[in-house]
């Protein structure tokens, strides 16, 4: 990696770490330590409410792998469930303890790969699949349950920032499909000139047209489509639990309208993990059903401690079912990627 775009890419970690620790300093201003005391209290009564959001979050995790399991069949890349689980959770681990943009896709894609030699590229297209999947259900499903909230949730900064995120994710999404319309490389001639004079164009167009081919694969929406709004429900659903663990007053409707559009708010890692946007999302968002700051900051952190145990069991499955040149062979790749990022 060249010196400078190391040192550039150290300074932008830096600044991250440094507006997530500005945020919530902010955040934990507004509280009265009091009362975040009484709520653990309550929540330690509460326990059973608690386990039950931590099962639903695995149970999102286990839709997630079900629907890239259809996908990867779809490909003709088929992995037994185990080896499924074991790959996809050695991803969650990889996006929780490993900073950098989809450290956690690179980890799949790369695994998958190595089951199915000479096949990068649609190994790399089912993971990107799974994701875009993943994400267009949950922007439409986030749009159409928007509308019971909507002058909630835009009285409050948070909550149109969120809105606005929103927006132009599914100006990209409609963006992105226009892209499949037709192949690109076929359409615009002076992208097949710029692949001959640059090389590093030949792997995108790989990638490109192993998505291509998605276009003739109607029969993967349903059950995807399905596992997606699962994967929601279940999030939701965790969610809820943990606010019911703190003692949070807030409908299922509220759940499953603020619950997506944190998710997408999020979407841009502003800073790692989305800490403090998370807790700031929460606070604005859950004010506008008159949940108190400190009840709201408490269940963001619930949620991503909830989602870093997950994380953690993911790290366990990575050490016991990869052997040692492969998990070194894997973190060489993704220090390799993350070089070429920075």
């Amino acid at each position: 990696m060249p010196e400078g775009a190391g040192h550039r890419g150290r300074i932008g970690a830096a600044l991250r770490l440094l507006l997530a620790a500005a945020l919530l300093a902010w955040l934990l201003s507004r509280v009265n330590l009091a009362d975040v005391r009484a709520a653990l209290g309550g929540a330690a009564a509460r326990w059973p409410w608690a386990l039950a959001g931590l099962a639903l979050a695995l149970a999102a995790l286990l839709a997630s792998q079900l629907r890239w399991m259809v996908i990867l069949r779809a490909e003709a890349l088929p992995v037994s469930f185990g080896a499924a689980f074991s790959i996809f959770f050695t991803g969650q681990f990889f996006n929780a303890f490993l900073l950098g943009a989809c450290g956690g896709d690179l980890a799949r894609a790369w695994l998958i790969a190595v089951r199915h030699p000479g096949r990068r590229a649609a190994a790399a297209a089912s993971v990107f699949a799974d994701r875009a999947i993943g994400l267009a259900v949950m922007l439409v499903l986030s749009a159409a349950l928007l509308a019971f909230r909507l002058s909630a949730v835009t009285a409050h900064a948070g909550g149109r920032r969120a809105v606005g995120s929103l927006v132009v994710l599914l100006a990209a999404a409609a963006a992105g499909i226009g892209l499949f319309a037709r192949n690109v490389f076929e359409r615009w001639p002076w992208l097949a000139r710029l692949e001959a004079r640059w090389s590093a164009v030949r792997p995108v167009r790989r990638l490109y047209e192993a998505l291509y081919v998605y276009r003739g694969r109607a029969r993967l929406l349903p059950p995807t489509i399905f596992c997606s709004a699962l994967v929601l429900l279940c999030v939701t659903a965790s969610a809820a639990c943990l606010g019911e663990a703190l003692g949070m007053e807030a409908s299922p409707l509220d759940y499953l309208v603020f619950i997506p559009l944190i998710n997408i708010g999020t979407a841009m890692p502003l800073t790692p993990g989305g800490i403090g946007v998370r807790e700031a999302l929460f606070t604005g968002l859950f004010a506008a059903v008159g949940v108190p700051p400190h009840l709201a900051i408490l269940l963001s952190l619930s949620v991503t401690l909830v989602n870093l145990v997950w994380s953690a069991a993911g790290g366990v499955v990575f050490l016991a079912a990869t052997g040692a040149a492969t998990r070194r062979d894997l973190l060489r790749a993704r220090m390799e990627n993350g070089a070429a990022s920075a």
